[in-house]
């Protein structure tokens, strides 16, 4: 993996530039919101609160934006996660102390064979959709299998190509029903029997086995991402592109439910009855707005009508001085970065490319335009990722601290520049 990652630095059809920090504030009385560098940010099974003005166990929240996608299998940002975390679950689910624990999620257990490369779900007993239907297994294969469908188009599908199969099933190639019936009624006759062919089956309504290509140690921890989360056939084939685009035209399985939705200005949740966890679960409403600029947000929660909020580079000095006890930071197990068009013939050049990224004073960036605590990417592995072991940092123990310089270096990219013009049969500057 390392190697692999060194390879990307080297030939930069993407350019890391920064690793973000998350810097947030909630009131005193918020409580056990656990935060995630990876996946839902923000989960609020285990919250509480204890003396919030307006009533306890309500929390008032600002998503920041419209929920772009809640189909679990198609959505990609991290809005739309944070919602269905809320109102989906997986096989496990992250606790408070961080861990997936068994019985977490909607899988009462799991057996690993010796091997490490077959896993063996056990759903509990009794679980249910929002509206009563029994959730069962079959939910599971049926959204794991759609999620690799070339015709869904899940940029996620990748995630599960650990799974025997699910790759081949994503290569497949279906050409125009219309120009090209022949060739399309054989597509779909193979993809069938690649979905048939992919490790992934439900035995029985309880029971879910799913073969893997090699081992896998973060493999349950995966299970609680949103592409892997089940979807009910009847109610998905029924809606079909209109499929979570309103409350009532979706199926939830998570501790809330959407009740009331109304695009672009605001989102409301309520406890789910029919969730397994129902009795555990202490708040019972959340109410998001969808404030897009920075400094409504900013007032509204110094006025106690947001309990926690993000909170900009501009205003983290004052919230450091003014709200130390309520100021908060984390860093994210995320890396932004440049994508290079590589279909232009310039960007097709690996030195030029890399030209780009050594010019990049990356820390100059994150101090004088972010501000907000974020880290010059040296690498595209942040150090929020560890290796082998919990205190091993993945990046500088397999690529090396610094692979690429914070803060640029002018002199190579010059060289690299000058380089790539003369291959390119352009004049080198002067």
């Amino acid at each position: 993996m390392g190697q692999a990652e060194k390879i990307l630095l080297d030939e930069s059809p993407i350019i890391p530039v920064y690793w973000p920090q998350r810097n947030y504030a909630e009131h005193t009385w918020v409580k056990g919101i656990v935060r995630s560098a990876i996946g839902a940010q923000n989960d609020w099974k285990y919250a509480w609160t204890e003396g919030r003005p307006g009533g306890d166990n309500k929390l008032s929240l600002n998503l920041g934006e419209e929920p772009p996608d809640l189909q679990s299998i198609t959505s990609t940002d991290q809005v739309s996660f944070d919602i269905l975390n809320a109102v989906l679950e997986g096989m496990a689910r992250l606790g408070p102390d961080g861990d997936f624990k068994m019985g977490s999620g909607l899988a009462e257990s799991w057996t690993i064979s010796e091997d490490g490369k077959t896993y063996t779900f056990k759903l509990k007993d009794g679980l249910k959709w929002s509206d009563g239907t029994p959730l069962t297994a079959h939910d599971f294969e049926y959204a794991w299998k759609k999620a690799v469908d070339p015709r869904t188009a899940s940029q996620y599908n990748y995630m599960l190509f650990g799974i025997v199969g699910a790759e081949d099933v994503a290569n497949i190639v279906i050409p125009d029903k219309d120009s090209d019936p022949a060739g399309y009624d054989k597509a779909i006759s193979d993809l069938n029997a690649a979905m048939d062919a992919m490790g992934v089956k439900a035995l029985d309504d309880k029971t879910l086995e799913v073969n893997l290509i090699a081992p896998n140690n973060v493999f349950i921890n995966l299970t609680s991402f949103a592409t892997f989360m089940p979807l009910n056939k009847a109610a998905h084939e029924k809606w079909g592109e209109e499929y979570a685009t309103e409350a009532n035209k979706m199926l939830y399985c998570g501790p809330f439910i959407i009740k009331e939705w109304q695009h672009d200005s605001k989102m409301v949740l309520v406890k789910n009855p029919n969730y397994w966890d129902a009795d555990n679960v202490k708040i019972t409403e959340i109410k998001f707005d969808m404030i897009k600029d920075i400094n409504t947000p900013i007032s509204m929660y110094e006025a106690n009508e947001l309990d926690a909020i993000g909170v900009p580079g501009d205003f983290i000095p004052k919230f450091q001085a003014e709200r130390p006890d309520e100021f908060h930071q984390m860093a994210d197990a995320v890396a932004w970065y440049l994508e290079c068009n590589l279909e232009d013939p310039v960007m097709q050049n690996a030195k030029f490319r890399l030209a780009l990224s050594e010019a990049l004073d990356r820390k100059a960036y994150c101090d004088n335009v972010l501000r907000n605590f974020s880290a010059p990417a040296t690498s595209l592995t942040p150090p929020s990722i560890h290796g082998a072991t919990p205190d091993e940092v993945f990046a500088e123990k397999y690529v090396g601290k610094d692979y690429l310089p914070p803060t640029g270096n002018p002199e190579k990219a010059k060289q690299l520049l000058k380089e790539a013009l003369e291959e390119l049969g352009y004049a080198t500057p002067q």
